[in-house]
């Protein structure tokens, strides 16, 4: 990650054009003045590295297989503008299951996804 040393941040990341809100300022006997918030998503029990955000910035997905996704409307981890934005990028065909998380795990929803899994390459 990118370390700022100064008095105030950047007003964003050189390396992966964090804004300046993502940095945080340290005390005491720390030399540097401002660093990158380093993990986001606890709430499903593992840290998302914003190193790692950093690194798919900066190496972005060239995407040209045809792609089927099935989103679920409650998911938590991934947002649904995010989800529309990359069917859209890149030509995927985008399923919605209502009340579905980010994980599918009751008998509906994976008679869904079985179904889904099925008929889901089928183009109109």
């Amino acid at each position: 990650g990118y370390v700022h040393e100064g008095d105030t941040a950047p007003e964003k990341c050189p390396i992966c054009k964090a804004p300046a809100s993502k940095f945080i300022e340290q005390a005491g006997d720390m030399t540097w003045a401002a660093e990158h918030v380093v993990g986001v998503g606890k709430s499903f029990g593992e840290d998302l590295s914003w190193e790692y955000l950093c690194y798919v910035r900066e190496h972005p997905l060239y995407w040209n297989a045809p792609t089927a996704i099935l989103y679920g409307s409650r998911d938590n981890l991934t947002s649904y503008d995010t989800i529309v934005g990359f069917a859209e990028n890149h030509n995927a065909k985008l399923t919605v299951i209502e009340n579905g998380a980010h994980w599918f795990h009751t008998e509906e929803q994976m008679r869904f996804l079985d179904s889904w899994i099925k008929n889901a390459y089928i183009r109109e």
